[in-house]
């Protein structure tokens, strides 16, 4: 069928459905007796007439064969009868070869004309035939008996204005608001088109304040930003619509007092935003072909748009997208590429992967886009595994956190938003492995928040009024490291980039024979972990006051940027220091000196 493709829905050639055309006759008369039993999709109309004469031309020198490719597929063979309801003689041998060879029919009789006259002449109908009847209508002056091929015709050329319409609001000097502006006529009531940010795009206007729909919906607090976002708070398009690909109709109910028609715009296979047309009562289906018609110009129109919604890879972004996929990349290449790329090879540097629950339509470029916008610090946002990520570089691991929160107090297309984070790193080669940790953060993100909650503290990583939270690798860590550990890789830049690790390495001047501050603050923080955080008791095994122990706590909290408060935090780093016992001999030896001085030994 000439017209339509499935999957990007381009009405290429006008071709419309008879259940459009029923609504237009429904209109001049006629009620329909008898539907085709598959969708028809027709571009053109030719009478009963015509085609019998085609057939029968030349009698015995043009076979149906010949005649087949004469008449398309796509075209409408419109099948009337005389004003006192007989057919001309030939008309259903015709009518026969029409059928038997699958061209749409559309036959018409009187409203008591009997309907069982074609079931006795045709053994079997064919799926694509249908019947209209006249119907006079009480108190009006009867139309013309012989009008149905030209209420056809007419039919014909108001649609393929519609389109033309529409395909000029869809060119290169259209707009959105353009494409509704022809859908309040094409509908005469409201409209909305939206982006994947839930900002308004375009809405109904010129039929404001006379529409009583739209009266009401602007009284309800529609056709705002904040009707849409109240909306997908509530669940209603963000569940329901997410994975809509064609058009659908719902029922009013106690958010939407209308039956809403909606469609879903994809660009580059990410969500664009949806269209929305309201309607008093039920949508016939006609209606719903025609708003098939309209999304098909709204989504070309968004994959024409220059300001493109989706997400455009730079070579910046390439380069950083196969830094985290590629393993053991030469330093010096790394170092080159960056140059070329005004990227900075080395420095303070950290992964962060955004993910949403409930993601509408897989908006994930949009979602890049605004972590992209969020970001004040130098930083990269590509797209990996379909996921959003950002590398970020800073001075110091406390501005990349306060870089963080901050762009932790976004809401993020009003879902439950996480913030996946790697350990602080420091050469941009680094990549890949801190890559693997935001991978295994996501694979214990549901045991990590189990535990939060066990303990209480899952208001300690959630921003935004509680919708987005921010995870680090160090909560993943204990999980981590009480699972099999093969890639040594991994392994080695994990307890590398540990907080233990910075700690233990802050003072290399120590002598060897000497104690080190920081040592010893690690030292009393294994102490005061193991001993479930009760002061009096360490102070005791140390020769400290309780108070003494508390103040030093508190301020090793200051000093490493933690909270002990924090049920994972206290597992981590508790993991971490006996990780690096048992990995590092030089660390061993430090610490055990470090111990024994506390503990007066």
């Amino acid at each position: 069928m000439g017209g339509v493709q499935r999957g990007d829905c381009l009405w290429e050639a006008p071709s419309f459905t008879l259940e459009m055309l029923f609504d237009y006759l429904s209109g001049h008369g006629f009620v329909v007796a008898q539907r085709p039993t598959r969708v028809i999709r027709f571009c053109d109309a030719v009478s009963l007439d015509e085609f019998a004469a085609m057939m029968s031309s030349e009698e015995g020198e043009v076979s149906q064969q010949a005649v087949a490719p004469s008449v398309p597929q796509t075209h409408l063979v419109v099948f009337e009868s005389n004003s006192d309801d007989s057919y001309q003689e030939g008309a259903l041998d015709a009518l026969r070869k029409a059928c038997e060879m699958g061209l749409p029919v559309l036959a018409s009789a009187s409203e008591n004309y009997p309907m069982g006259y074609f079931e006795d002449s045709l053994d079997n109908l064919s799926s694509a035939f249908s019947l209209v009847l006249f119907k006079q209508v009480e108190d009006q002056a009867a139309p013309c008996r012989d009008t149905l091929l030209h209420l056809v015709l007419r039919f014909l050329l108001d649609k393929r204005s519609l389109v033309n319409r529409l395909s000029m609001a869809a060119g290169e000097r259209g707009s959105f608001q353009s494409l509704v502006n022809v859908a309040e006529d094409l509908f005469g009531c409201f409209v909305n088109i939206t982006d994947a940010h839930y900002r308004l795009l375009a809405c109904a206007k010129r039929h404001q304040p006379d529409d009583e729909i739209n009266k009401s919906l602007v009284d309800l607090g529609y056709h705002c930003e904040e009707h849409l976002r109240r909306q997908h708070t509530m669940g209603y398009l963000l569940k329901s619509v997410a994975g809509q690909h064609d058009a659908k109709v719902w029922p009013p109910d106690e958010t939407f007092p209308y039956y809403l028609m909606t469609g879903v715009m994809h660009v580059s296979g990410q969500y664009a935003g949806h269209v929305l047309v309201a309607h008093p009562e039920r949508p016939t289906r006609g209606e719903v072909d025609e708003f098939r018609i309209f999304l098909a110009h709204c989504k070309r129109f968004a994959r024409r748009s220059r300001g493109s919604i989706s997400l455009r890879e730079s070579p910046r972004q390439a380069f950083v997208s196969q830094l985290a996929s590629a393993r053991d990349v030469d330093g010096a290449f790394v170092r080159e590429r960056a140059e070329l790329l005004d990227l900075p090879a080395t420095g303070v540097f950290a992964l962060a992967r955004l993910t949403c629950n409930d993601v509408f339509g897989g908006q994930v470029g949009h979602i890049a886009e605004d972590l992209d916008s969020r970001l004040s610090l130098e930083h990269t946002t590509f797209i990996r595994g379909g996921k959003a990520n950002v590398l970020l570089c800073a001075s110091s691991a406390e501005e990349l956190w306060d870089a963080l929160v901050s762009a932790g107090k976004v809401e993020y297309g009003l879902t439950q938003a996480t913030l996946l984070v790697s350990d602080p790193f420091y050469r941009l080669s680094g990549l890949f492995y801190a890559s693997q940790e935001v991978d295994i953060l996501a694979r214990y993100e549901g045991e990590i928040m189990l535990s939060l909650r066990a303990a209480g503290s899952e208001g300690v990583r959630t921003f935004s009024n509680g919708r987005t939270r921010i995870l680090s690798f160090r909560d993943a860590f204990s999980f981590y490291w009480q699972s099999s550990r093969e890639d040594e890789g991994l392994i080695s830049f994990v307890l590398s980039h540990l907080l233990v690790t910075s700690i233990a390495d802050a003072d290399k001047k120590i002598p060897a024979s000497g104690t080190s501050e920081k040592m010893e603050s690690l030292a009393l923080l294994l102490v005061f972990l193991s001993n479930e955080r009760k002061a009096t008791c360490v102070g005791r095994m140390c020769g400290l006051h309780r108070n003494g122990v508390l103040y030093r706590i508190q301020k090793m909290e200051k000093d490493f940027g933690i909270s002990l408060e924090d049920a994972l935090t206290r597992e981590y780093l508790l993991a971490s220091i006996r990780a690096k016992l048992a990995s590092s001999r030089d660390f061993r030896e430090r610490f055990d000196c470090a111990l024994s001085s506390l503990l007066g030994k």
